[in-house]
Order: C-alpha cells, then sequence, then structure tokens
C-alpha cells in the first residue's frame, strides 16, 4: 500500500483513489500477506500500463504538433513514420 501513498496528481488521483479502495476491500477480506504483495505488483502493473502509455500519447502528439518537415527525398520513408505517429497518438 505504500506505494500508492507516492502516486500524486490531478491525472491519477481517480486511478489511486479506486486502487486504494480495492486493495482495501481485499485486505478486510482476509487475503494473505504474500498475496497482498501479488496485489500491489498487479497495481504497480496497471500503472505502468495506464500512465506510461498516455504520456508516449502524449508526447507523440506534440511531435505531430511541432509540424515536422521531411529531411531528404525518402517519401516513403518519411509516410511510415508519420503513420506510426499518427497511430500512436490515437488519431
Amino acid at each position: 500500500m505504500s506505494t500508492l501513498m507516492y502516486i500524486k496528481g490531478p491525472i491519477v488521483n481517480t486511478w489511486v483513489h479506486k486502487q486504494y479502495h480495492w486493495l482495501q476491500t481485499q485486505l478486510q477480506g482476509g487475503i494473505h500477506e504474500d498475496n497482498a504483495r501479488l496485489a500491489m505488483a498487479i497495481i504497480d502493473e496497471e500503472f505502468i500500463m495506464k500512465f506510461t502509455s498516455s504520456l508516449e500519447q502524449e508526447r507523440t502528439r506534440a511531435t505531430l504538433h511541432e509540424g515536422k518537415a521531411m529531411q531528404g527525398y525518402d517519401f516513403d520513408e518519411y509516410v511510415a513514420w508519420f503513420e506510426l505517429l499518427v497511430q500512436k497518438a490515437g488519431y
């Protein structure tokens, strides 16, 4: 549970509260101490999956907004790079 105490900010507060209440329910239900550690590992993994991808999406959108022009003459490479950015940005 100590991990949840260090995760703070307007973007993650709702998620932290939900995870905290879920973990409390598990502990009140008599979860074994080893399983509590496993539950925290699951919460840590979910955090990485949920917020790392959103940060990547934000960075990708910022790159698209910069409007980088094609360098050189390899049009196919530029199109492939651009399509990947658009996909990662969620457009």
